[in-house]
């Protein structure tokens, strides 16, 4: 909601949606909250309220049981509905639910837990809108989304959407936890699956709102601030005196650099990624950038400030638009037309040697448009971004820009991800550790009969200390992400089978290692595995730590860095698994 004032009279635009929406909301929302949340306040076990600790007396069948029922719930609610019409009202919820829940359930609610279960349930709950909703594609113009009048059934449904989205998020993490018990003792179970928690929440990927002219990918941020938080207002004002004031909702748009996306996907260049989405890697790329560049300028918190104030009324209107649907929705959109001729001119200017053609922008829009036959609506990293709703409208999805590469890798054959992971790996490392002199790859130790025993991804010294380092570049499969019992243990199993590998090769070739490093008088060599994403460590055993319980032997990037550039290399002298020479 905004208005604006100029010579005192009220004008801009009224939300007619939003009005009915909040009516409704204020007067029935914690009466549907709490029905649809009886049956857990009657479990005497509580084991889904707490949004955290686990009850190990539960059974993990029976909770996946739930999760299939609350599915159906959610299926057969959303079938039938007006897509249009229910996306809009349920992206608008995340706002109200949160803050109702965490007065509700205030002392069972753990903040983090819960945030993260809100972005994951928007995400779940615009899939089933989108898999099971009637999309008649009759959209003639975008603003129409803001102007019907919701009946109090499709409010009803589309709160109950939400919270069954919370509800089977929630479960599925919790089957997640439940799933690894098999390979972890129960005594310390909660204390190891904090620590990954707290591991995954450290990976999340840190947003900017730096205004700055470089190549920046637009993410949008959950945005939990207290209801009488002044962060949550925004005064927008001209050198006229046209002054729109902002109330943040949901959502509020932060940056990150593109070049840190391009190093950690730059794998996908490759034939399939052409094949699968009709571009090279590197046209798809400069389209990429492109609507993102179109979105920082129709943000106004991306804009120096004498810009804005510069503006006339019609301009700051459209700045207060924007960032209004992206505060309250997180969804743009307008004529396709309009914005492929937009793309290709932004992208004219931008790169004027080689810029990708009209057809080229039509391509890249068709390919990351919603494709009902060939989607699985139960994983949240979807490979698209865009939904048509009329024969010349779309909708544009700016929550799925964080997790849309993720999605296309899916899809797309990752035939040279190992390699350009360890070259990732060598660079980052070289960079950003003091005291290395070299950084040797693809080592390979031969026996006598010059057959390769062992090839070391790479190898390097630090303080006399050798480390070899085995780079893993493996997605967690969807199984994994849903909480399926063997998909969970079976990554965690492999992963540490890997490092023992690792660890048995360095004992039987010790003296090879040494004989390589022996002019730098190495003390020792210890192996480190280092993987794409955050994997469980499931002991506390100090063969499985460099720091025992904050930074594993089976690490991401990231971590692996932070030990190098903050620990004391001497207490690795001590190690179990440090083998020393001599």
């Amino acid at each position: 909601m905004k208005k604006t004032n100029v010579e005192n009279k009220s004008i801009g635009l009224i939300d007619k949606t939003t009005i009915e929406l909040e009516s409704y909301l204020s007067k029935h929302l914690e009466e549907i909250i709490i029905e649809v949340f009886e049956d857990k306040i009657k479990n005497k076990k509580q084991i889904k309220l707490p949004f955290g600790n686990i009850n190990f007396l539960t059974n993990y069948h029976e909770s996946k049981i739930e999760v299939d029922k609350m599915v159906e719930k959610i299926g057969r609610i959303c079938k039938g509905k007006d897509f249009l019409q229910f996306l809009a009202l349920f992206r608008k919820l995340p706002f109200f639910i949160y803050f109702s829940i965490k007065k509700l359930f205030e002392r069972r609610v753990d903040p983090k837990i819960l945030v993260n279960t809100f972005e994951q349930a928007t995400f779940f709950g615009t899939n089933a809108i989108l898999n099971y909703s009637n999309n008649q594609m009759n959209l003639e113009s975008i603003k129409l989304r803001y102007n019907f009048t919701p009946s109090s059934q499709d409010l009803r449904d589309a709160i109950k959407v939400m919270i069954f989205s919370i509800f089977t998020r929630h479960d599925q993490f919790y089957m997640n936890s439940m799933a690894r018990l098999s390979c972890v003792n129960r005594v310390v179970a909660g204390q190891l699956m904090d620590i990954y928690n707290e591991r995954l929440h450290k990976s999340k990927t840190k947003l900017s709102n730096v205004k700055d002219e470089g190549d920046s990918i637009i993410l949008p941020a959950f945005f939990p601030e207290p209801l009488n938080s002044p962060k949550r207002s925004i005064v927008l004002e001209n050198d006229n005196a046209n002054r729109f004031e902002l109330w943040i909702r949901n959502y509020f748009p932060g940056m990150k650099h593109s070049g840190y996306f391009l190093e950690k996907f730059q794998f996908l260049s490759n034939k399939d990624f052409e094949k699968k989405m009709g571009l090279s890697f590197e046209k798809w790329w400069k389209i990429w950038i492109t609507i993102n560049r179109i979105l920082k300028q129709n943000l106004w918190i991306f804009l120096p400030i004498t810009s804005v104030k510069s503006l006339n009324l019609v301009r700051l209107s459209a700045l207060a638009d924007k960032f209004d649907d992206y505060s309250d929705n997180c969804l743009g959109g307008g004529e396709i037309s309009s914005f492929l001729n937009v793309c290709h001119q932004f992208a004219k200017q931008k790169y004027k040697h080689s810029p990708p053609s009209l057809k080229d922008c039509e391509t890249f829009f068709n390919k990351l448009c919603f494709d009902a036959i060939h989607f699985d609506n139960s994983f949240i990293e979807q490979p698209f971004l865009f939904y048509k709703v009329g024969p010349n409208h779309f909708f544009w999805d700016y929550l799925r820009h964080g997790n849309l590469l993720n999605g296309i890798s899916r899809k797309v054959k990752r035939t040279e991800s190992g390699k350009k992971f360890e070259d990732l790996v060598k660079k980052k490392l070289f960079i950003g550790v003091k005291g290395i002199e070299k950084i040797e790859s693809n080592f390979i130790i031969k026996n006598k009969e010059r057959k390769k025993n062992w090839e070391i991804d790479l190898m390097m010294m630090r303080d006399n200390i050798v480390f070899i380092i085995e780079t893993k570049h493996n997605f967690k499969s969807i199984g994994y992400h849903l909480g399926n019992d063997g998909a969970v243990s079976d990554r965690i199993q492999k992963k540490e089978s890997e490092l023992k590998k690792q660890d048995e090769n360095l004992k039987k070739y010790q003296q090879q290692i040494y004989n390589y490093w022996k002019e730098s008088s190495p003390i020792g060599a210890i192996c480190i595995l280092c993987t794409f994403e955050v994997e469980f460590i499931s002991s506390f055993e100090m063969k499985y730590w460099l720091l025992n319980g904050k930074i594993p032997r089976i690490c991401t990037l990231d971590e692996l860095l932070n030990f190098f550039q903050k620990a004391d290399l001497e207490q690795l002298l001590s190690h179990p698994n440090l083998i020393k020479f001599g």
